[in-house]
């Protein structure tokens, strides 16, 4: 039997694969260890150093907004085009958790607590 891990990301759009979530991560797409290496090496972008994994416009976001509609269209594309044995989340519900970490509570995207989705060092 394949062992399943999860991919998370934190804040920083750093993406982790790992069977324990850190706190302060959100999980993106779970399944076995190996198939989903493989689709995460494939939909992540890399960073300068070329090894740390993002998720794409996340580094770049200047707010929490966009970097939550960052996440939520990198998980949109990578479960349309994803392996079969990977379990990308559902985007909306995914959108959910992101507002509710932030205390988004309005559709113009007024946030009540930003530092709520800030990563520790």
């Amino acid at each position: 039997m394949k062992k399943h891990v999860s991919a998370y990301c934190f804040a920083s759009g750093e993406i982790q694969v790992g069977s324990r979530i850190p706190g302060g991560a959100v999980v993106l797409v779970t399944g076995p260890r190996t198939e989903l290496k493989r689709e995460i090496d494939v939909v992540a972008r890399l960073s300068y150093d070329n090894r740390t994994q993002l998720v794409p416009g996340v580094p770049e976001s200047r707010s929490v907004e966009s970097a939550i509609n960052a996440v939520v269209a990198f998980v949109k594309w990578a479960k349309s085009r994803s392996c079969p044995a990977c379990q990308w989340r559902d985007p909306v519900e995914l959108e959910q958790q992101l507002r509710g970490k932030v205390g988004i509570t309005d559709d113009d995207g007024h946030i009540a607590d930003p530092e709520a989705f800030e990563t520790e060092a």
